[in-house]
Protein backbone atom coordinates (compact mmCIF):
# COMPACT_ATOMS: atom_id res chain seq x y z
CA UNK A 1 0.00 0.00 0.00
CA UNK A 2 1.86 3.32 -0.76
CA UNK A 3 0.66 6.82 1.11
CA UNK A 4 -2.04 9.27 -1.14
CA UNK A 5 0.56 11.90 0.03
CA UNK A 6 4.25 11.88 -0.12
CA UNK A 7 5.31 14.50 1.87
CA UNK A 8 7.64 13.34 5.39
CA UNK A 9 6.99 14.08 8.56
CA UNK A 10 10.13 15.33 10.71
CA UNK A 11 10.12 15.34 14.09
CA UNK A 12 13.85 15.12 16.00
CA UNK A 13 12.87 13.51 18.97
CA UNK A 14 10.89 9.88 19.80
CA UNK A 15 7.31 8.87 18.38
CA UNK A 16 5.33 7.38 21.05
CA UNK A 17 2.14 5.30 20.88
CA UNK A 18 -1.07 7.72 21.65
CA UNK A 19 -3.87 5.57 22.87
CA UNK A 20 -6.26 8.04 22.10
CA UNK A 21 -6.14 8.04 18.49
CA UNK A 22 -7.98 5.62 17.27
CA UNK A 23 -6.95 5.82 13.75
CA UNK A 24 -3.62 6.30 12.13
CA UNK A 25 -3.45 7.81 8.66
CA UNK A 26 -1.11 6.45 6.00
CA UNK A 27 1.82 8.57 6.64
CA UNK A 28 6.05 8.89 6.16
CA UNK A 29 7.76 9.43 9.54
CA UNK A 30 11.57 10.30 10.17
CA UNK A 31 12.42 10.65 13.68
CA UNK A 32 15.62 9.68 15.57
CA UNK A 33 13.27 6.39 17.50
CA UNK A 34 9.95 5.07 17.68
CA UNK A 35 8.48 3.14 20.25
CA UNK A 36 7.34 -0.37 19.14
CA UNK A 37 3.30 0.00 19.12
CA UNK A 38 3.90 3.26 17.50
CA UNK A 39 5.76 1.84 14.48
CA UNK A 40 3.47 -1.14 14.38
CA UNK A 41 0.58 1.12 13.87
CA UNK A 42 2.12 3.29 11.55
CA UNK A 43 3.26 0.69 9.24
CA UNK A 44 -0.08 -1.76 9.50
CA UNK A 45 -1.95 1.84 8.03
CA UNK A 46 1.06 1.60 5.05
CA UNK A 47 3.17 4.19 6.16
CA UNK A 48 6.75 4.55 7.00
CA UNK A 49 8.95 5.05 10.08
CA UNK A 50 12.73 6.23 8.49
CA UNK A 51 15.37 6.75 10.23
CA UNK A 52 17.86 9.81 9.11
CA UNK A 53 20.31 7.90 7.38
CA UNK A 54 17.22 6.44 5.09
CA UNK A 55 16.06 10.49 5.04
CA UNK A 56 19.30 11.63 3.74
CA UNK A 57 19.54 8.92 0.90
CA UNK A 58 15.63 9.26 0.33
CA UNK A 59 15.79 13.53 0.10
CA UNK A 60 19.08 14.80 0.81
CA UNK A 61 17.90 18.09 -0.13
CA UNK A 62 14.74 17.92 1.98
CA UNK A 63 12.50 17.72 -0.79
CA UNK A 64 8.72 15.85 0.25
CA UNK A 65 8.87 16.58 3.43
CA UNK A 66 5.89 18.11 5.12
CA UNK A 67 8.04 21.53 6.22
CA UNK A 68 7.77 23.67 3.59
CA UNK A 69 8.74 26.55 2.88
CA UNK A 70 11.71 24.57 4.90
CA UNK A 71 14.34 22.84 3.77
CA UNK A 72 16.10 20.09 5.81
CA UNK A 73 19.90 18.98 5.01
CA UNK A 74 20.87 15.87 7.19
CA UNK A 75 24.24 15.20 7.59
CA UNK A 76 25.56 11.93 8.81
CA UNK A 77 28.58 11.88 10.88
CA UNK A 78 30.85 8.99 10.81
CA UNK A 79 32.71 9.09 13.93
CA UNK A 80 29.57 10.68 15.57
CA UNK A 81 30.04 13.58 17.96
CA UNK A 82 30.04 12.71 21.45
CA UNK A 83 29.09 15.27 24.03
CA UNK A 84 29.35 13.66 27.63
CA UNK A 85 27.29 10.32 27.34
CA UNK A 86 25.47 10.94 24.37
CA UNK A 87 26.72 10.35 21.07
CA UNK A 88 25.32 12.42 17.85
CA UNK A 89 25.39 10.34 14.87
CA UNK A 90 23.32 13.34 12.97
CA UNK A 91 22.95 16.72 12.42
CA UNK A 92 20.02 18.16 10.76
CA UNK A 93 20.19 21.90 9.25
CA UNK A 94 16.66 23.76 8.88
CA UNK A 95 16.73 26.62 6.04
CA UNK A 96 13.95 28.73 4.52
CA UNK A 97 13.43 27.24 0.90
CA UNK A 98 14.42 28.89 -2.07
CA UNK A 99 17.47 30.58 -0.95
CA UNK A 100 20.87 30.49 -2.02
CA UNK A 101 22.97 28.89 1.00
CA UNK A 102 26.88 28.99 0.71
CA UNK A 103 29.10 27.96 3.64
CA UNK A 104 33.05 27.46 3.84
CA UNK A 105 34.63 25.14 6.84
CA UNK A 106 35.94 26.65 9.61
CA UNK A 107 39.00 24.54 9.82
CA UNK A 108 42.58 24.97 9.21
CA UNK A 109 44.31 23.74 6.24
CA UNK A 110 46.20 20.79 7.85
CA UNK A 111 43.25 19.74 9.68
CA UNK A 112 41.12 19.78 6.35
CA UNK A 113 43.99 17.80 4.66
CA UNK A 114 45.02 14.82 6.81
CA UNK A 115 41.60 14.02 7.89
CA UNK A 116 39.19 15.37 5.60
CA UNK A 117 40.06 16.20 1.95
CA UNK A 118 38.50 12.83 0.59
CA UNK A 119 35.06 13.29 2.31
CA UNK A 120 33.99 17.26 2.53
CA UNK A 121 34.46 20.07 -0.12
CA UNK A 122 36.32 23.41 1.41
CA UNK A 123 32.92 25.22 0.88
CA UNK A 124 29.45 24.48 -0.11
CA UNK A 125 26.62 25.77 -2.13
CA UNK A 126 23.00 24.99 -2.56
CA UNK A 127 20.46 26.65 -4.37
CA UNK A 128 16.43 25.38 -4.48
CA UNK A 129 15.04 23.85 -7.56
CA UNK A 130 11.78 26.12 -7.33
Amino acid sequence: MSCKEDKIVIGVGTVTNDVRVHEIPCIKVTALRFIETARARIEKAGGECLTFDELALRAPLGQDTSNQPHTFVVVTLDPPISKGQTLYLHIVIQFETCYVVESTLMMNNDLYTTKYKDKLEPSYKVMCDA
